[in-house]
C-alpha cells in the first residue's frame, strides 16, 4: 500500500536580521503550464511545480551593504503541525539594482527576486574637498548612478525601480559638497549613502550625533541619578538605555 502525503495549510515566513519581526505577505503557487499558474493550499512533497512568493519592504540596509534574508516553511500533515527552513537568500546594495536576482539572470531561479518596490525621507551628506578633481569625481559619480540634471545642482534618478523619485541635491560648494539626498524609502537612501561611501570613504552625514558620544551622554545621564535620584524607574530607564548603547 502507498501512502500519498499531502502538505496542507502551507505558510512561508521571512526574517530579515535586523529588522523588525517577521513578517511578508506570501503565497504558494503551482504551474499549470509554461505561462499559467494556480494559487494553492495543498502541496505535494515530489512535485518541482510549486513556487512560494514573499512580498516584504525593501531592507533598510542599516550599517551594512549586504543582509541575509531567512525563511521557514509550516504546514501540516496528518493533522501534525511541521516546519521545514528554506535557505537564506543574500542582498546586496548591488543586487538590489542591477537586476542580477530578478528570474531572468539569476543564476538561481529557486531563490530569485522577482521585482522591487520602493515610500520619502532625506539625509545631507558632506564630501571634503581636500584633493584637485574631487568635486569632478562627484559629479561623475552622479552621472554614472543614472542621475540626470533638471535644475541648477539638482538631479534626478532616471533608474525606474529601485531609485525611482531619488533625488540629490547639491547645497553647497567650499570646503566640502553638502549634497542632500532624498529617496522614497530607508532602503534607497541608505543604498546611495553606502554607494557614494565606497567612491568617497570620507563622506559623513552631517547633523548625525557620534554613537560614542550618545553612549557617553547615557552613562553620564545613569550615574546622576544613582547619585541623587530615588525613583527606581528611572534609574530603570537609565539603565536600559545605558546597556543598548555600551557593550
Amino acid at each position: 500500500m502507498i501512502m500519498k502525503w499531502e502538505l496542507e495549510n502551507p505558510r512561508l515566513f521571512i526574517m530579515i536580521p535586523g529588522e523588525s519581526g517577521i513578517k511578508g505577505v506570501t503565497s504558494f503557487w503551482e504551474t499549470v503550464d509554461d505561462s499559467l499558474w494556480n494559487r494553492t493550499s495543498k502541496l505535494n512533497p515530489e512535485s518541482d511545480r510549486i513556487t512560494a512568493t514573499a512580498v516584504l519592504d525593501l531592507p533598510t540596509f542599516n550599517d551594512t551593504c549586504q543582509v541575509k534574508v531567512y525563511g521557514t516553511v509550516t504546514y501540516k500533515m496528518d493533522e501534525m503541525e511541521l516546519q521545514a527552513p528554506v535557505n537564506f537568500l543574500s542582498l546586496t546594495t548591488t543586487q538590489a539594482i542591477d537586476k542580477s536576482l530578478t528570474p531572468r539572470y539569476a543564476k538561481d531561479l529557486h531563490q530569485s527576486v522577482v521585482a522591487m518596490k520602493a515610500a520619502a525621507i532625506e539625509k545631507v551628506i558632506a564630501v571634503p574637498l581636500h584633493a584637485d578633481g574631487r568635486g569632478i569625481k562627484i559629479l561623475s559619480f552622479i552621472e554614472n548612478k543614472d542621475f540626470q540634471e533638471i535644475l541648477n545642482d539638482v538631479h534626478v534618478s532616471k533608474n525606474p525601480e529601485v531609485f525611482r523619485n531619488c533625488l540629490i541635491e547639491v547645497l553647497s560648494v567650499e570646503s566640502a559638497v553638502t549634497m542632500r539626498i532624498s529617496a522614497r524609502s530607508t532602503a534607497q537612501l541608505n543604498i546611495l549613502i553606502h554607494m557614494l561611501q565606497a567612491e568617497f570613504p570620507d563622506a559623513i552625514e552631517t547633523g548625525k550625533q557620534d554613537k560614542i558620544t550618545d553612549a557617553v551622554i547615557a552613562l553620564e545621564n545613569e550615574i546622576k541619578l544613582k547619585l541623587g535620584c530615588d525613583e527606581p524607574t528611572k534609574l530603570l530607564k537609565a539603565k536600559v538605555v545605558t546597556d543598548l548603547l555600551v557593550p
